[in-house]
This record gives C-alpha cells, sequence and structure tokens, in this order.
C-alpha cells in the first residue's frame, strides 16, 4: 500500500513494482475485447492518475495513439473523465488528460442525457 508515501509520492518498492506492471495491463486491455475492431471504454481509471508518473501516463499516452490509428488495437478508445466544467481540459484526478483540439476527442454527456439513460435502464429492469 502507498498510503504511508507523501502525498503525490509512492515508496520506491512499490514504484518499481508498478512500472513492471503498466506494461502488462497495457497488453491485455485490447486482448480483452472480445473481436477485432472493438472500441476500449475506461472508467473508474483513476489508477491511471494515481501512479501516472510511474507509468500511468505512458499507458494512458500510447493507447490513445493506438486508438488513432485504424490498424491497432483497440480500434477506438473512450475514457471517462467526470466534471463539472464543460470548458475545462478532461482530467482524471487532476492530472490533465491530453486530447486534439476542439471536440473531435470530446464528447459532454451531461445530467439531463445522463438522467435520461438512468431512466432508460429502470424502464428496461422493471419489464
Amino acid at each position: 500500500m502507498d498510503s504511508t508515501a507523501a502525498p503525490g509520492q509512492i515508496k520506491r518498492g512499490l514504484a518499481s513494482f508498478v512500472r513492471v506492471v503498466w506494461p502488462r495491463v497495457e497488453a491485455r486491455l485490447p486482448a480483452r475485447a472480445a473481436a477485432p475492431r472493438t472500441v476500449l471504454f475506461l472508467h473508474n481509471a483513476g489508477l491511471l492518475a494515481r501512479y501516472w508518473d510511474e507509468g500511468g501516463h505512458d499507458t494512458l499516452v500510447r493507447l490513445q495513439a493506438a486508438a488513432r490509428r485504424p490498424a491497432d488495437d483497440p480500434h477506438g478508445l473512450w475514457l471517462l473523465c467526470p466534471m463539472e466544467v464543460r470548458s475545462r481540459m478532461p482530467q482524471l484526478d487532476g492530472k490533465t488528460v491530453e486530447v486534439i483540439g476542439g471536440d473531435g476527442e470530446r464528447a459532454y454527456l451531461d445530467s439531463k442525457f445522463l438522467d435520461s439513460l438512468a431512466g432508460e435502464q429502470e424502464t428496461e429492469e422493471a419489464s
């Protein structure tokens, strides 16, 4: 556990372990896709930010780059970054997620849209 380290830092032993594990995680993500040309959806991706400097950032950048190339896996990437202000850059736990300018790589899901999804799910569960 890294809770005894200074804020924003982890112990050296854990850091070296995390650096070894990230490539394994990265290799398994596209492999978990059921079929070729599958889009990867990452949610609850706070570990990318928590271990940003120990490979989380590099893993995210490589996944983004692969998703931008049609011949590579994953075929696409959705990264859920909850935020309150639409005009801010997307972030994971305070770490900025780099995206291509404009809204070409961003989609905003406002509370009305999310509420409508929740309503649809409740309707499906009731039937």
